[in-house]
């Protein structure tokens, strides 16, 4: 190819002084990476000097890395990437063939990779893309220059469309991540083989959606790593899988009274300030009695009690704990020995009260150790205790006691809100309906501000489950009454801004220090 070339501005000339020229500046070297033992070596292909375009032949490098045609399979961008950072090494363009019509992959390929030749098309593709074109602009002169009775009418089920087989591709897999999204829920698995329900309203299934969106559009190279976990993936908890033998309990395997007495304020300050879990004058009553009188044997009587203790203390030493340890979750020690002491569903009706607190408790600590599924079962089997004894009903009057009737109500509506948000974590259900409650919330016998931040504790509760009632349907889909419904919640969710501004002590004003609760039910907001 000697004649009539761009660079001598498709004049003759005599070979020799051709050749001089287009060696000199007029030829681009180009070679192709189309199998595996060229990526291996592609560092040293870069290096080799003369080259000038490392191109690479996407078709049949995908073929011999076996995943033909996958261009957004992991590994086929991984080899890209190593590509892409060996022509930056060495400073050679890079180049793309073989990908066409798809302009997500060009974008990433530009602009992540720093792709300078990029082949968007074929010939043929080409060739093939104008004459359909054409035919079909031949078949509108011939339909409306025909008379009436002679015209064509297609069946509008037979009417066909052609088009590339790369934007056919595109199009089947825009219509699979439409199915994936807005399709009936599936399995999530598990790591023993087994598979896991996440509901259409799931906002854990939800995070991980937009995780694996983001690493998909985003430098997977300098991104962070985010555990997607499972169920019980970030900490390995290894319950007894049956009872274990009544071992005595004694003050030298427990830990200092003072520093039970700072585990024991550590939770008040984090939980007890937005969750009953305790009641601070019995617990308080047993911790002392336990230092100062010894711990005495353990019994039905005192077993839910020792289970509460301990409980305590993982719960505190989980929150004082920063990082991860290979040793285990932050407090499982204890943890493991309040499992070891938990009662068959007989030993819960010792005292529905306490075993109430307890699987709170026990659900609270299960959830921040990302033991979710395990989390919502316990918080269930304390729900059930409270339903058989009542309490979703109004007390009053049955209890001579102020004190109690209090901690009845605080543990009822603490069960309440974490139904509520575990229903919304886990896709599931409300276990109770409003309708089905009459114990009064706080803030209608009460004004103090633990009170207050209660009642819009549960009002955002109660929008969280009219959200999984009435937005989302029963297959996940959106209904004709999706967008009434949604606008119904965000009325509703002005509305509780509006109210939430009459108590000073929850506003965030910017103006002093942010109390722990304020933060916490403006975060509870915000997730509605």
């Amino acid at each position: 190819m000697t004649g009539q070339l761009p660079v001598i501005s498709l004049k003759t000339f005599p070979q020799p002084q051709v050749i001089r020229e287009t060696n000199a500046s007029g030829s681009t070297v180009f070679v192709m990476i189309e199998n595996a033992s060229a990526v291996e070596n592609v560092n040293d292909i870069a290096a080799v000097e003369g080259v000038d375009v490392v191109l690479v032949g996407s078709n049949d490098l995908a073929i011999e890395l076996g995943i033909p045609g996958e261009f957004r399979h992991e590994t086929f961008r991984r080899v890209l990437t190593r590509i892409s950072e060996a022509c930056k090494n060495h400073g050679k363009i890079m180049g793309l063939a073989g990908i066409y019509d798809q302009p997500d992959i060009h974008d990433w390929a530009i602009h992540k990779l720093g792709v300078r030749f990029l082949l968007c098309q074929q010939d043929s593709g080409l060739i093939a893309g104008g004459a359909a074109k054409c035919l079909a602009g031949v078949e509108d002169v011939e339909n409306t220059s025909s008379s009436v009775s002679n015209k064509c009418v297609f069946d509008q089920d037979d009417r066909k469309v052609l088009v590339s087989e790369n934007q056919l591709n595109e199009l089947k897999r825009k219509a699979e991540e439409w199915d994936d999204m807005h399709g009936p829920a599936k399995k999530t698995p598990r790591p023993s083989g087994s598979s896991g329900f996440l509901g259409p309203s799931s906002t854990w299934a939800y995070s991980r959606h937009v995780m694996v969106m983001i690493r998909q559009y985003v430098n997977q190279e300098t991104s962070p790593e985010v555990p997607l976990n499972i169920d019980g993936a970030a900490f390995n908890i290894e319950l007894p899988r049956m009872i274990q033998a009544e071992a005595p309990i004694n003050l030298e395997s427990l830990p200092s009274l003072d520093y039970a007495i700072y585990l024991t304020n550590t939770v008040k300050f984090h939980i007890a300030q937005t969750y009953h879990i305790f009641d601070e004058i019995h617990f308080m009553r047993g911790l002392l009695s336990l230092y100062n009188d010894g711990p005495p044997p353990l019994s039905a009587e005192n077993q839910m009690w020792y289970i509460q203790y301990f409980l305590v203390m993982a719960l505190g030493k989980g929150l004082l704990t920063r990082g991860m340890s290979k040793a285990g979750s932050p407090g499982s020690e204890y943890f493991l020995r309040a499992m070891e002491l938990f009662p068959d569903a007989s030993g819960l009706y010792e005292d529905p009260m306490l075993s109430i607190e307890v699987c709170c408790g026990l659900a609270l600590y299960l959830q921040s150790v990302d033991h979710r599924n395990s989390a919502y079962v316990y918080l269930g089997l304390g729900l059930r205790i409270a339903l058989s004894q009542g309490l979703h009903r109004d007390i009053v009057g049955e209890f001579s006691d102020d004190n109690e009737v209090k901690r009845y109500r605080n543990a009822w509506w603490t069960l309440y809100i974490l139904d509520r948000k575990f229903s919304s974590l886990m896709g599931a259900p409300s276990s109770v309906h409003d309708s089905d409650i009459s114990v009064p919330v706080p803030g209608v016998v009460s004004e103090s501000r633990k009170s207050n931040a209660l009642d819009m504790h549960i009002k955002l509760s109660r929008l969280i489950a009219k959200v999984l009632n009435t937005v989302y349907g029963i297959d996940g889909r959106l209904d004709d009454s999706f967008p009434k419904n949604t606008l119904t919640i965000l009325k509703e969710l002005a509305a509780l801004a509006s109210e939430w501004s009459s108590y000073p002590d929850l506003k965030l004003d910017g103006q002093g220090p942010v109390s722990r609760v304020s933060a916490t039910l403006n975060l509870c907001y915000h997730q509605v």
